[in-house]
């Protein structure tokens, strides 16, 4: 990410850090269940999630890369997220 040239990086990284601010309007609109795969690293708004309808599963020691860190994990917690899509 670092090694991104600058035209590219900097709109990202203001994207990144704008997107907060839409992200209520943004589930508002979603027509979809949503499940989220967290770290437990940071802290999680669960209330706010759970008011727009977001399912949150929760994956303790990990970082914000909870995916690279931790694949067969991860990929477990997907496969229980898409089942309970499934089951919806």
């Amino acid at each position: 990410m670092s090694s991104a040239p600058p035209n590219i990086a900097q709109p990202s990284a203001d994207a990144a850090f704008s997107y907060s601010r839409e992200m209520p309007r943004t589930l508002e609109r979603v027509q979809l269940p949503v499940i989220a795969i967290n770290p437990e690293n940071a802290p999680t708004d669960v209330a706010s999630l759970e008011h727009y309808g977001v399912q949150v599963i929760f994956m303790p020691g990990v970082g914000h890369f909870l995916m690279m860190e931790d694949p067969q994990r991860f990929n477990s917690l997907l496969g229980t997220a898409i089942g309970r899509l499934n089951r919806e």
